[in-house]
């Protein structure tokens, strides 16, 4: 009770030092949104978490990292191999990782995250089953985390800058995500140096390769990213979105970060996300190009978070999307 009204005090002291003109400022470039459907305590939300974690865990031990299953898990993260576009922190994560565990954490995190948007138990199911979701379990991928890491921010911002260009512009929602991000890389920096540097140099080579999973819009995406960044102020998921365009490097698992908004959604409309979500798996069938098609995936979804955002301009302009996602 103490720490709690100290760091009260803290914070009201912080607010009072604000030159005036931040709170005009404040509310235009961070408008408060609702993106939860329901409020859930704090110590409910870390029981629930906690609870989901072991049930998934469990689940994990009996799904053995075996060829196809695990392939990232097996070659970087059990011997911890760090590729050089991850920060140096990584590490330091990951090497208290096991299987298990891991799939324990990313289905923990991404069942909260989708529990507390959910406005119908369609919509949370279509969000579990979407194609991201299995991608990362089977593959071994720690995109998990990141989720964990926005539901625990601003005090797990290192976990969300493990990968931040597909969803670090969802730090742009609030002031205090992006202080946490600025410490986060200040204090890095003055542990292992200008680690930025060798993270840029090493991630030439992963951007442009030329693998056929790799969507990545890249500096061509960058004016439809600053289109969009104005209209989905304040809006974490949104924001995460928009920024997905201007990725220099893009897997379709790469959007599991965002994957809980679809639980926002209608039944409907979440149902259908789901299925686009599937959508890049026709490349098996109709070739490389149709990995392309998870673009359909992250545009429908931002384009139903938009209209249920501006009821007064959707049945004129969007009537057909409105419709479509209701």
């Amino acid at each position: 009770m103490k720490l709690r009204e100290s760091l009260l005090e803290i914070r009201q002291r912080l607010e009072a030092l604000r030159p005036a003109w931040w709170g005009l400022w404040s509310e235009r470039l961070f408008p408060p949104q609702t993106i939860f459907a329901r409020v859930i305590p704090a110590h409910t939300q870390i029981l629930l978490f906690v609870g989901l974690t072991l049930l998934f865990t469990v689940l994990g031990s009996w799904i053995p990292p075996v060829h196809p299953i695990g392939f990232d898990w097996r070659t970087f993260w059990s011997i911890n191999r760090i590729p050089p576009v991850y920060p140096p922190w990584t590490v330091e994560i990951t090497r208290w990782l096991t299987w298990p565990l891991l799939v324990g954490l990313t289905l923990a995190a991404v069942c909260l995250a989708a529990i507390k948007r959910a406005v119908h138990p369609v919509s949370l199911i279509a969000t579990i089953l979407a194609l991201p979701v299995l991608w990362v379990i089977f593959t071994g991928q720690i995109d998990g985390l990141i989720v964990l890491g926005f539901l625990g921010l601003p005090w797990l911002a290192p976990l969300v800058l493990l990968k931040p260009q597909a969803s670090g512009l969802g730090l742009a929602a609030r002031p205090s995500y992006l202080v946490a991000a600025a410490l986060t890389a200040g204090v890095s920096i003055l542990i292992w140096g200008w680690w930025p540097a060798r993270v840029l140099s090493a991630s030439g080579p992963y951007a442009g390769t030329g693998q056929p999973q790799d969507i990545a819009l890249g500096w061509r995406g960058i004016p439809i990213t600053l289109a969009l960044i104005w209209a989905s102020r304040g809006d974490l998921d949104m924001l995460m979105l928009a920024g997905v365009f201007s990725s220099p490097y893009l897997v379709p698992y790469h959007l599991l970060p965002f994957v809980p908004s679809v639980a926002r959604l209608r039944p409907r409309a979440a149902l259908s996300a789901s299925v686009l979500s599937w959508s890049p798996f026709l490349a098996n069938w109709w070739g490389d190009g149709a990995w392309w098609f998870a673009w359909l995936f992250v545009g429908y979804v931002w384009i139903g978070l938009a209209v249920h955002r501006y009821p007064h301009i959707r049945e004129r302009w969007w009537g057909f999307w409105w419709r479509l996602c209701a």
